[in-house]
């Protein structure tokens, strides 16, 4: 997702749960809403496949392409399958019951 779009769906959601994104107290407003209601009710998650988070609503996150060298230049698998990743040691894995 570019950053322009990530943008623009986290504009879309908050408009959806009720609150205004510019109010500079968007997140005291934020903090009200039912987490079910705001994921999984009132209306779901966009259909347009450029703003919705790639693994919504299971994943309600997904990397945001800002097309820069000190970013994300590009989606993850394409810059995988072209090579252009940096070769490094990774870990993966989750929490239970992270806060």
């Amino acid at each position: 997702m570019l950053l322009r779009t990530g943008n623009r769906f986290s504009s879309l959601q908050i408009i959806k749960a009720g609150c205004d994104p510019e109010d500079p107290a968007v997140l005291a407003c934020l903090r009200k809403v039912d987490v079910f209601e705001f994921f999984m009710g009132n209306g779901g998650w966009p259909t347009n496949a450029t703003l919705r988070p790639p693994l919504a609503p299971v994943m309600s996150w997904g990397p945001v392409i800002d097309g820069s060298d000190q970013g994300l230049p590009g989606r993850p698998l394409d810059l995988i399958r072209a090579r252009q990743y940096a070769e490094v040691p990774l870990i993966i894995g989750t929490n239970k019951d992270e806060v």
